[in-house]
């Protein structure tokens, strides 16, 4: 048996054994997010098969992965890797990590919202693991940068013209400042974020490649 069927094993014993709803995908879920990684081509075949919601996230120029939604509960958005990796978003923004070597968490979320990136300011009160830094306060400042026409993530479809809006975040604490990114389609939906979530961590880009659509 390979490390990798022990693993799998593992994972379904994990969420046989869990509270874990799956968004109620059941073990396909678990199989699906598993084996799909950089070599597998998104095409409209691939995109007819996929039953479930999914991102494609990568880390600094690292390899991406593909993360399954779970579970929605008021807006927030569960996404699980194979390795039991999670994250969660809220209108595209990273509130919460889970099993990374730095997690974050984000206290007051409900701050970031699509259709006020216009206010001049907002703030953010967020928790960073490994190392502990609690309850330190984020300043967020997001500027419309127009439009741009981005790849569309799903081979043989056109290009997706999109609306940019940079976040410019500042922890005065520590003296740290990056600027996110947030790509917005026509009809209001996240098709991408470049986000900077903790000191030690590379930027984690996400590409919300079939999208919740609600239930």
């Amino acid at each position: 048996m390979t490390k990798y069927s022990k693993l799998l094993i593992s994972i379904i014993a994990l969420a046989s054994c869990s509270n874990l709803p799956l968004y109620d995908y059941g073990f396909n879920t678990i199989k699906e997010s598993y084996l799909k990684l950089d070599t597998v081509q998104i095409d409209e075949d691939y995109m007819s098969a996929a039953k479930y919601a999914f991102i494609r996230v990568r880390f600094g120029s690292s390899r991406s992965a593909l993360l399954t939604l779970v579970r929605e509960k008021n807006d927030v958005l569960e996404w699980i890797s194979a390795d039991g990796i999670k994250i969660f978003t809220f209108n595209g923004k990273i509130i919460k990590t889970l099993g990374l070597s730095n997690d974050i968490e984000i206290l007051n979320y409900q701050n970031h919202s699509i259709e006020n990136v216009s206010q001049p300011k907002s703030s953010f009160i967020i928790n960073f693991y490994e190392p502990i830094l609690m309850e330190q306060t984020i300043t967020s400042d997001y500027i419309n940068k127009g439009l741009k026409e981005i790849k569309n993530p799903v081979e043989g479809r056109d290009k997706i013209t999109v609306s940019i809006y940079e976040e410019k975040v500042y922890m005065e604490s520590i003296n740290w400042n990056r600027k996110n990114k947030y790509y917005i389609n026509n009809n209001n939906k996240i098709e991408k974020t470049i986000q900077y979530i903790h000191p030690f961590l590379d930027p984690v880009t996400i590409e919300f490649i079939k999208k919740y659509s609600g239930n």
